[in-house]
C-alpha cells in the first residue's frame, strides 16, 4: 500500500545517458516495495536535450575535466538558467519533504549549485546526499559544511533510505540510524557505518517505469548488476573499501530480473552489467547463461570482467550461446611486475593473452582497459604494454585507456603507503610524482598519448583513443599552475585558446592581461599570475564574447554592403526608366 509520504530522487549531470540511471531506479524500486511514494528526475538526460550541439559535447566521457571545474559548470548553469530554475520548480512541485541526490565527482558541482537554488526557494526541504562522493574516507563528511546539505547516507543506501523515510514520516525529523549522518542544529549526529547487505537477492528490481527509454542514447538497452565489490583487492582501487566483502546475486535472480524488464520493455535487446566484475562468480555466470538457453530468451549482454585462468573455451562458449556479446577485461599493464605491484589478481601477460584469444574465438568481443604511469612503472614496463597491444591486437576488439592515467584515490592501499611505491608524501591525487621525479603527470600524459598512437596505427578504437585529447592543453595548464610554473601554464593556456579557434589577437589580449594585471611585481613578471589564471574560464568567456562581437560586426558590414548593392540596383533601374526607349527597326 502506497502512503502519501514521498521522497524525490534526482540524478544531475554529468552522468552516462545511454540508459536511465540505475542507482536511483534501484532505490526507487526498493522504496516503492516498502510502500513509499517516489518521484524520480533524470536532469542529466533532460538537460542534454536542451543545450546546444556544442555543449552536448561535454557529455562525452573525454570531458570529465569540464564537470570537475566549478567555473565551467557555473557558466553552463548561467547560460541555461531558465532550464535550471524549471528543474528546481519541478522538485518543489512534488511537495516531498525529502530530496535525495546521488553524487560523483562529475555530478558534484552541478548538484551543489542546484541544491543551493532549491534551499533558497524552499528552505524547509531536507536535502540528502548519497553515492561514492559521500563516503567518509572520500571526504564525504565535509559536504555537511554546506548550509544547503542536511544529511548524507554512507555507503549502500538500500536499507538506510527506507528506514530514514519511515523515521522522518513518524517524527518529522531525522533520527540516529546506522549509515546516516545529519545536522541537528549546530551538532552533527553520526549513526556510524551500516554493514553490507548480506544477500543481494532480497533487493527488489530497479524501477525504470517513469523513464521514456526513447529519450536515451541506447533505447534498446537497460543496466542491471550481478554483484557488489570485487574479488580482487587492487592497491589503486577503493571498490572493496566502499562495498566491503564481495557479494553476488544468484544466476536465477538475475534471470528473473531480465524477464521482469522484458515484460515491461519488450523492445529491450541488450542488458549491460554495470558492476565492476561480471565473472567474480563463475557459478552465477553459468546458472544465468543456462537459464537463458533453457527458456530461449534471445537477448545480448556483457560487462566488465577480470582475467582468470578458468575463463576457458567451455564457459566462454556457453556465455556466447546465451547472448554474451562483449567482455571488457581490466588488464591495466603489459608488465607482470607492474601488475604484481598493483596486487592485481595474480595473472600473467601470457594468461591474459590466452583469455583474450579464447574470448575472441568464442565469438565474444574482447575489450581491454589500461592505465599509465603506475608509480612503479618504468619506461621499460610501458614498452611492455605497447608490445602487448602490438602482439595481441588481433584478439582485441577495442581498448579503454584511462584518461586520468592513474589517480591516487583516498583510503586505498596506494594512498596509505606512498613510501612503499616511491611516491612523494602529501601528494595531489592527480598531479603526484615519484620521489625521483621519473614519474610525473606530463610523463603519464605522454605515455597515454603514445599508447593511443599505437592503437590508432593498429586500427584499435575505443573511448579515450584519440590523436590528442580535446582539453589537453587546459589540463596541462592546470597542472603547471598547480606546480606554480606560470610561464608553462600560460603557454599551455595559449595553445588551448588557439586550438579552439580563437584568433591570435585574442590570445595576445589574454596574455597581455595576465602579464599586466594588478599585484604583478615588475621584478618578477609572473608573481600574482596564480590569481589571474584562476580567472581563466572568465577570460575564455570574454574571448568567446569577442568572437561573437566580431561575427556580428562582420554580419553588420555584410548587411551594409547588401544595402549598398540594393541601393545601386534601384538607382540603375531609376535611370533606365528615365532614358527613352529607342526601337531600332531592321
Amino acid at each position: 500500500m502506497i502512503n502519501d509520504f514521498s521522497i524525490t530522487l534526482v540524478q544531475c549531470p554529468c552522468w552516462g545517458r545511454e540508459t536511465p540511471p540505475l542507482a536511483i531506479s534501484l532505490l526507487a524500486g526498493n522504496l516503492r516495495h516498502k510502500g513509499f511514494k517516489v518521484n524520480l528526475f533524470d536532469f542529466n538526460n533532460e538537460l542534454f536535450h536542451h543545450v546546444s550541439d556544442e555543449t552536448k559535447m561535454q557529455w562525452s566521457q573525454e570531458a570529465y575535466s569540464f564537470w570537475s571545474s566549478e567555473a565551467s559548470v557555473k557558466e553552463l548553469m548561467e547560460n541555461y538558467n531558465d532550464e535550471i530554475e524549471d528543474e528546481v520548480s519541478r522538485i518543489i512541485g512534488t511537495r516531498s519533504p525529502l530530496v535525495g541526490f546521488t553524487i560523483y565527482f562529475t555530478t558534484k558541482n552541478y548538484t551543489l549549485e542546484i541544491i543551493k537554488r532549491l534551499k533558497t526557494r524552499s528552505p524547509h526541504t531536507r536535502v540528502i546526499l548519497g553515492g561514492p562522493s559521500t563516503a567518509e574516507y572520500a571526504g564525504g563528511l565535509e559536504l555537511l559544511k554546506s548550509p544547503n546539505v542536511d544529511a548524507i547516507v554512507l555507503r549502500e543506501g538500500d536499507e538506510t533510505l527506507p528506514e530514514l523515510c519511515a523515521a522522518f514520516q513518524e517524527h518529522g525529523c531525522f533520527v540516529k540510524l546506522p549509515g546516516l549522518v545529519f545536522k541537528n542544529g549546530e551538532e552533527i549526529i553520526n549513526g556510524g557505518l551500516r554493514g553490507p547487505i548480506p544477500s543481494l537477492d532480497v533487493l527488489p528490481f530497479p524501477d525504470y517505469s517513469e523513464f521514456d527509454l526513447t529519450n536515451y542514447a541506447a533505447p534498446e538497452r537497460l543496466d542491471i548488476f550481478s554483484s557488489r565489490s570485487c574479488v580482487n583487492q587492487c592497491h589503486f582501487c577503493d571498490e572493496r573499501k566502499y562495498f566491503g566483502r564481495f557479494r553476488v546475486r544468484s544466476g536465477k535472480r538475475i534471470f528473473e530480473e531480465v524477464r521482469h524488464h522484458l515484460s515491461r520493455f519488450p523492445n529491450i535487446k541488450f542488458f549491460n552489467f554495470s558492476d565492476s566484475v561480471i565473472n567474480g562468480s563463475l557459478k552465477t555466470l553459468r546458472e544465468f547463461s543456462e537459464l537463458l538457453l533453457q527458456h530461449n530468451i534471445k537477448i545480448a549482454w556483457g560487462g566488465q570482467a577480470i582475467i582468470r585462468k578458468d575463463m576457458d573455451p567451455e564457459i566462454l562458449s556457453l556465455m556466447a550461446n546465451a547472448g554474451c556479446t562483449y567482455l571488457s577485461y581490466g588488464i591495466e599493464s603489459g608488465s607482470d611486475a607492474v601488475r604484481k605491484s598493483m596486487n592485481k589478481g595474480g595473472f600473467t601477460s601470457e594468461i591474459a593473452s590466452t583469455v583474450l584469444k579464447a574470448t575472441h574465438d568464442a565469438g565474444i568481443k574482447a575489450f581491454a582497459n589500461f592505465m599509465f604511469g603506475y608509480p612503479t612503472e618504468t619506461e621499460e614496463d610501458f614498452q611492455m604494454t605497447l608490445n602487448f597491444i602490438r602482439r595481441d591486437h588481433k584478439w582485441i576488439d577495442g581498448v579503454s585507456p584511462s584518461q586520468s592515467f592513474i589517480v591516487i584515490v583516498p583510503n586505498t592501499y596506494l594512498c596509505e603507503h606512498p613510501a612503499e611505491f616511491g611516491v612523494e608524501a602529501n601528494m595531489h591525487h592527480l598531479y603526484w610524482q615519484t620521489v625521483n621525479a621519473e614519474n610525473t603527470y606530463p610523463i603519464r600524459f605522454d605515455r597515454y598519448e603514445r599508447f593511443c598512437k599505437v592503437c590508432i596505427e593498429l586500427g584499435l578504437g575505443g573511448v579515450g583513443v584519440t590523436e590528442e585529447k580535446v582539453d589537453k592543453w587546459k589540463l596541462l595548464g592546470a597542472y603547471y599552475r598547480h606546480k606554480k610554473d606560470y610561464p608553462a601554464a600560460l603557454d599551455c593556456y595559449k595553445k588551448d585558446l588557439l586550438k579552439h579557434g580563437y584568433s591570435p589577437g585574442s590570445v595576445k589580449f589574454f596574455l597581455e592581461c595576465s602579464r599586466n594585471g594588478e599585484e604583478i611585481d615588475t621584478l618578477d613578471p609572473y608573481k600574482g599570475i596564480d590569481k589571474l589564471i584562476s580567472h581563466y574560464d572568465g577570460a575564455v568567456r570574454f574571448l568567446k564574447e569577442e568572437v561573437v562581437r566580431e561575427k556580428r560586426q562582420h554580419e553588420k558590414q555584410s548587411e551594409m554592403l547588401r544595402r549598398n548593392i540594393r541601393k545601386r540596383d534601384e538607382e540603375i533601374l531609376l535611370l533606365k526608366a528615365k532614358v527613352p526607349q529607342v526601337m531600332v527597326k531592321a
